[in-house]
């Protein structure tokens, strides 16, 4: 016979579970279906595309406010990064809007270009491509701690963790991301989104 105080407790438990998958769908309905703002532009962050635009907008912008970055900018090109391609030949167009000089970096590889010119992009995995739905998950499940007082990563299989709903929120709204992937965006990201002074009111 299970003793009632097992059963009892082990009720209480699947409710809160079931809340914390609740609450965690809700939020990543919301990143799934509305566009959030990135740089400026209404984004959706679950969007293979929008995370692509998203990485090369923010590369653009960190280029015009470093030159160290403006000038590694063509030689990150020259080496098969097509995303800095890309981020380069939209700044040659941003500066021609704008009636601007180009930086000399840029220039000079516009003119290579409009020379004929070529460089071999290297086929190769775009981590561009899930740059926002990280950001998203990473805080999702931060959120999810937060309000349910649970740790981000389990200890033991019996217990959910932050990560564990999160993973069971993307798996009913039919976004298949496995456990491990989403534990790796939370060791990967976790840490420098909540300090430790934030995660203090965790269960540690």
């Amino acid at each position: 016979m299970v003793p009632l105080a097992r059963t009892y407790d082990q009720g209480l438990a699947e409710i809160a579970e079931a809340d914390a998958v609740a609450y965690a769908r809700q939020l990543v309905c919301m990143v799934r279906d509305e566009k959030l703002e990135f740089c400026g532009v209404p984004l959706n962050w679950f969007d293979k595309g929008d995370n692509h635009l998203a990485a090369r907008k923010l590369i653009e912008r960190l280029a015009v406010l470093s030159p160290d970055l403006m000038l590694d900018l063509p030689h990150l090109a020259h080496a098969g990064w097509g995303l800095a391609h890309e981020a380069l030949l939209n700044l040659h167009v941003q500066y021609e809007h704008q009636g601007k000089p180009r930086p000399p970096a840029l220039a000079a590889y516009i003119q290579e270009l409009a020379s004929g010119r070529t460089y071999l992009h290297i086929p190769s995995k775009k981590r561009e491509d899930n740059f926002l739905r990280k950001i998203a998950i990473n805080f999702i499940v931060g959120s999810v701690c937060e309000r349910f007082k649970m740790k981000p990563t389990r200890s033991s299989r019996r217990k959910p963790s932050g990560c564990s709903i999160v993973t069971k929120a993307l798996a009913d709204e039919r976004i298949a991301i496995g456990e491990d992937a989403v534990t790796a965006i939370w060791a990967q990201l976790g840490k420098v989104a909540f300090p430790a002074e934030f995660r203090a009111g965790w269960v540690q």
